[in-house]
């Protein structure tokens, strides 16, 4: 399963109280279980944070408009991904439940948001590439990260069936 980690601040801010587990040397050395409820908590506030961006109008964005967007989406497909897969090594029930939907939504949504430059791999695990911002107008993202969309939508539904059952983990 491969991924790779971008460490920023953006990132940070997501995983917020759990900071430590954004740097790729403390989720190695912690239990699958607490990456689970830290990458649970930071995927709640990453629908949160994406869903209400100022996505701004069809206006040609300037260099730190794309910038800023680029770090946010980044920390947030950080976040999918790290959620992905730590629902797939927990193990119990309800993770690997989770795990399903996850993955069952990346095939649902990959041909849509490959329109804006998403794309997922086989094991469902998202990317995006900083020329697929550069090259479109950040306004129409909000048609596929909005709060309104059905991606969107859709993730957050799965966030909060993980986040019930985040405290049965040990």
């Amino acid at each position: 399963m491969g991924f790779n980690i971008t460490s920023n601040s953006f990132l940070r801010s997501l995983y917020n109280d759990d900071r430590s587990f954004a740097k790729k040397s403390v989720r190695n050395n912690s239990t699958d279980s607490a990456l689970l409820k830290a990458d649970s908590k930071a995927l709640k506030r990453g629908l949160r944070v994406i869903g209400a961006y100022d996505y701004g109008t069809n206006e040609k964005d300037s260099k730190n408009e794309k910038t800023e967007f680029f770090n946010n989406i980044t920390a947030f497909t950080d976040v999918y991904n790290n959620t992905l897969k730590s629902s797939h090594d927990v193990g119990d029930a309800n993770s690997k439940a989770v795990y399903k939907q996850l993955k069952k939504l990346s095939s649902k949504y990959a041909e849509e948001l490959k329109a804006v430059g998403v794309k997922f791999d086989d094991n469902g695990y998202m990317n995006i590439k900083e020329s697929s911002i550069n090259n479109i107008d950040v306004s129409n993202y909000k048609d596929y990260f909005g709060s309104d969309s059905d991606f969107m939508k859709d993730l957050t539904k799965i966030s909060k069936k993980l986040t019930r059952h985040i405290d049965e983990l040990a």
